[in-house]
C-alpha cells in the first residue's frame, strides 16, 4: 500500500516551502529622468500589441483578461516604474499593421529581427527560447536531423518574421504559409505538411485544441531573444521598460517564466470514461464554476492579478482535463462569501470542503482525495499539550466558516472559539499573546508564519481531527457529483504526488499493511500504556513532540531535492562568516557556480533528468570540499561554496578542482556536461548584496567568456 506522510511541524514548514521566492538583490528603487516622468503624464496608457493566445506568453480569458507572462512582466514594471503598459490581443498581421499605422504604440514579445527595426526600437530582450522541428505522432516520415528535411513540406505561420528566418535556410524544403497556429498544427497531423517550428507553447496549443497529435524531432540551433518594440519616435518608452526589466531581477523574471512556462504542462493525462448522461451534462454547461478559498496557501490563493494558484489550482487544472471541460474560478472575497455563493448556486463545486451536516443541505461532497492533520499553534513560551481536553479553557481562533468550528463544538460544546477572518489575523493574535492559539493545518500556518514574519510561533500538539479534502459539488445537480466521484477516484498516486510534493515537504514511502497486526498490537499497547504514570507519558509526548521540532528545523534548512544547504541557510552562514570577519579580522570567500547549458538538457530529456542531474552536482561539490565548507542551491542550477579561512588563491584552486570534476563526470542519462564558476573575497565592511553581486558578476564574465571556466572579482 503507497502511504504519503506529511511532515507536520510549524517550526520547518515555515521556511520548507521553498518555492516561495526570498528577496532579489535587483536594484528595485527605479529613478527616471526628467524627460521620463514628462513622458509618462503625457502618455499615461502605452498599449502594446499581442498575438491573441499565444500561450504561455499571453493567455485571453473568455472575459478577456489577459494574463500569462509577458502580462506579469509587464506588471511587475509598471509597479517599480509607475508606467501604464498594458497588452492589446488580435490577429498578428492586424497587430502589426496598427503598430506601423501608430494606431498602437507597440509590440509585446517579438524576436530582435532587423525587419522590425524599421519601425521599432527595441527593449533589453527579457526571453530567450530554443525552437524544435516538429512532426506528427510516431514521426512517419522519420525525420531526426536537417538532412531528412530535403524535399519535405514545412509550415509555417504567416507573419512569423523568425519562422520565415529559419525556414530559408532550407531552401530544398517546400515551404507553405497558414493563417494560424491552429491552422498550422493541423496541417501537420492532416500530413498536408511534413514538419513545423514550435517550442513548448506549440505543444501546449496543440493539446488545448485536442489535436494532441505532435512530438519534437530535434531541437533547432536557433535561439530566439524576445523584447518589446515601442514606435521609434517614443525612445523614453523604452528607457522606461529597460529600467524596469533590469529592477525586476534575473531570480523573479524566471520565476514567472516557470510560473508560465507550457513546457510544465502534463500532457498525459488519462480522461475519465463517461457515461451517455454524464457527457449530455456537460456539454450543455459552458463551463463549471468553481468557487475557493481565496487566503488558504499553500493549498490556495486568489492573487491580486486574480490568478488561482497552489495545490488545489494545480489539482483544478488537472480535473479540468480529465473531464475535458473547463473550470473557470469565480472570484469570492473571502470563504464565508465562497460557501455563500454556493448556497444561492452562483458556483457549482468548491475546490475542497469538509463535509459537515450543515454544509451537506446544500452541498454534496466526493470522497476524499488527501488528509492533513490540524494543529494548534502556540508562542514558543507554551509548553506541548498531550490531550487537547487541556485547552478546552483557553481562547483558540479558527478562521470563520471553517468546518472544524461544527466539528469541535459538536464534540466540546464548552469549548472557547474565536473566529478570525484570516489564518495571519489569527497566529497574529497568538504572537501577540491576545489568545492561546490557533487551529489550522501545519502547512498553512508555517507559510503564513514565513510570510509575515511571525517567527515566536510553535506546534504544541496535534489534533485527532484531520482536514479531509473532498470537492463539494451543488446537491441539485446529481449528474455532476457523479462526474467529480470518477475524477477523484481516477487520480493516481504519482499525480498526487506530483502536485503535493511541488507546494508541500512530504515523505513518499511505500509500506505493507499489516492490518490485523497492527490491530492487535495496538489493544496489546493500550493496555499497557495505561499502566504508565501519567507524568511519564506526558514527559514521553513532550520529547516526542521536542524531536519532530528538531528534525523538522534541520530539515527546513535543506533544500528538499539536492540535500544541501537551501538559500534560507545560506544566508544565515553568510551572515555569520560576516559577523566573525568584524570580530576576528578572518578572511572567507565564496563560490558561485552556475551549470552550461542546462536548460538544454530540461528541453532535451525532461525535468527528471535535470533534477537527477542537479542531485549529482551537489554530490561532486559534497565530497570534493573541506568539513568546514558549506555548498548550497541558490536557485535553479546555481550552486554556491561558503569557504571560511580562505584567500583568493584557495578559493581559485577549489574551483579550478570542481570545474574539472564536473568536466570528466558522466551524468545519469545527460552525459558530459560542464559548469561555469565565479569567485570572489568578503571585504571589510561590505554588505551582503554588494559581496553577492560581486560574485555573481564574475560568473557572468565566466560565461560570456566562452563557459567551462573560473573567473575572480
Amino acid at each position: 500500500m503507497i502511504r504519503i506522510k506529511i511532515l507536520v511541524s510549524l517550526k520547518v514548514i515555515l521556511m520548507v516551502v521553498l518555492w516561495i521566492p526570498l528577496p532579489t538583490f535587483a536594484d528595485h528603487a527605479v529613478q527616471l529622468s526628467t524627460a521620463e516622468h514628462v513622458f509618462l503624464q503625457q502618455h499615461p496608457r502605452i498599449v502594446l500589441g499581442t498575438k491573441h493566445n499565444w500561450e504561455s506568453y499571453v493567455f485571453v480569458d473568455d472575459d478577456g483578461a489577459i494574463s500569462g507572462i509577458d502580462a506579469d512582466i509587464l506588471n511587475q514594471i509598471n509597479a517599480s516604474t509607475g508606467a501604464n503598459f498594458q497588452l492589446q490581443t488580435g490577429d498578428w498581421l492586424d497587430v502589426q499593421e496598427k503598430v506601423k499605422n501608430k494606431h498602437l504604440d507597440g509590440l509585446s514579445s517579438i524576436p530582435v529581427h532587423k525587419k522590425y527595426q524599421q519601425y521599432l526600437l527595441f527593449s533589453q530582450p527579457y526571453l530567450s527560447l530554443h525552437k524544435m522541428l516538429l512532426v506528427a505522432k510516431g514521426n512517419p516520415k522519420k525525420i531526426r536531423n536537417k538532412s531528412d528535411l530535403q524535399g519535405k513540406t514545412i509550415a509555417i505561420q504567416r507573419g512569423s518574421l523568425a519562422d520565415e528566418a529559419i525556414a530559408r535556410r532550407y531552401p530544398q524544403s517546400e515551404i507553405i504559409k497558414v493563417n494560424s497556429t491552429s491552422e498550422m498544427i493541423e496541417s501537420v497531423i492532416t500530413g498536408r505538411a511534413d514538419a513545423t517550428f514550435g517550442n513548448g507553447a506549440t505543444l501546449y496549443i496543440s493539446h488545448k485544441l485536442e489535436m494532441p497529435y505532435l512530438q519534437p524531432a530535434f531541437i533547432l540551433e536557433d535561439t530566439l531573444r524576445f523584447a518589446f518594440g515601442i514606435r521609434k519616435d517614443w525612445p523614453e518608452a523604452v528607457s522606461i521598460l529597460n529600467k524596469g526589466l533590469k529592477a525586476l531581477g534575473e531570480s523573479e523574471r524566471l520565476r514567472i517564466e516557470h510560473k508560465w512556462d507550457a513546457s510544465h504542462q502534463n500532457f498525459n493525462v488519462m480522461p475519465i470514461v463517461l457515461t451517455v448522461d454524464e457527457r449530455h451534462y456537460l456539454d450543455g454547461k459552458h463551463f463549471i464554476a468553481v468557487c475557493t478559498d481565496p487566503d488558504w496557501m499553500p493549498y490556495e490563493q486568489i492573487t491580486k492579478a486574480g490568478v488561482h494558484r497552489g495545490i488545489l489550482a494545480d489539482f483544478r487544472k488537472l480535473w479540468s482535463q480529465k473531464m475535458g471541460k473547463e473550470m473557470r474560478l469565480i472570484k469570492t472575497q473571502n470563504w464565508s462569501q465562497s460557501l455563500d455563493f454556493m448556497k444561492q448556486r452562483k458556483c457549482d463545486v468548491l475546490s475542497s470542503a469538509q463535509a459537515t451536516e450543515e454544509r451537506k443541505q446544500f452541498m454534496s461532497f466526493t470522497a476524499p482525495f488527501a488528509s492533513y492533520p490540524i494543529v494548534v499553534a502556540t508562542r514558543q513560551s507554551e509548553s506541548f499539550f498531550d490531550r487537547f481536553e487541556q485547552l478546552l479553557d483557553q481562547k483558540l481562533a479558527i478562521v470563520k466558516g471553517y468546518a472544524i468550528i461544527e466539528i469541535l463544538k459538536h464534540k466540546y460544546p464548552e469549548i472557547n472559539i474565536i473566529e478570525v477572518d484570516s489564518a495571519v489575523q489569527g497566529l497574529l493574535k497568538v504572537s501577540k499573546g491576545e489568545i492561546f492559539g490557533y487551529i489550522d493545518t501545519v502547512a498553512t500556518i508555517g507559510y503564513q508564519c514565513q510570510t509575515h514574519g511571525i517567527l515566536n510561533i510553535k506546534v504544541s500538539g496535534v489534533l485527532d481531527e484531520t482536514y479531509n479534502m473532498s470537492v463539494a459539488v451543488r446537491n441539485d445537480e446529481p449528474l455532476l457529483l457523479s462526474i467529480f466521484d470518477k475524477v477523484v477516484t481516477s487520480l493516481t498516486e504519482q499525480e498526487r504526488y506530483e502536485i503535493l510534493n511541488k507546494w508541500i515537504a512530504i515523505k513518499y514511502e511505500r509500506s505493507v499493511d499489516y492490518g490485523l497486526y497492527w490491530k492487535v498490537t495496538g489493544l496489546i499497547l493500550l493496555v499497557l500504556l495505561l499502566l504508565f504514570y501519567r507524568e511519564r507519558f506526558i514527559s514521553h509526548y513532550n520529547r516526542k513532540l521536542q524531536r519532530m521540532n528538531r528534525e523538522l528545523e534541520r530539515l527546513s534548512k535543506t533544500d528538499p531535492l539536492t540535500g544541501v544547504a537551501n538559500r534560507h541557510s545560506l544566508a544565515e552562514f553568510f551572515q555569520r562568516e560576516i559577523d566573525r570577519k568584524k570580530r576576528y579580522q578572518s578572511s572567507f570567500s565564496v563560490i558561485m557556480l552556475d551549470l552550461d547549458h542546462f536548460k538544454e538538457v530540461n528541453d532535451h530529456y525532461g525535468h527528471n533528468v535535470g533534477d537527477q542531474v542537479l542531485i549529482e552536482v551537489a554530490n561532486i561539490i559534497s565530497k570534493h570540499i573541506r568539513k568546514n565548507d558549506v555548498i548550497g542551491r541558490w536557485g535553479g542550477e546555481e550552486f554556491i561554496i561558503l569557504c571560511p579561512q580562505t584567500v583568493k588563491d584557495g578559493s581559485l584552486r577549489m574551483a579550478e578542482s570542481l570545474r574539472l570534476q564536473i568536466e570528466h563526470y558522466v551524468f545519469t542519462d545527460a552525459g558530459k556536461l560542464t559548469a561555469s564558476f565565479g569567485v570572489t573575497v568578503y571585504d571589510q565592511n561590505e554588505s551582503l548584496e554588494s559581496f553577492i553581486k560581486r560574485v555573481d558578476d564574475a560568473l557572468y564574465k565566466a560565461k560570456e567568456t566562452g563557459r567551462n571556466c573560473v573567473r575572480f572579482h
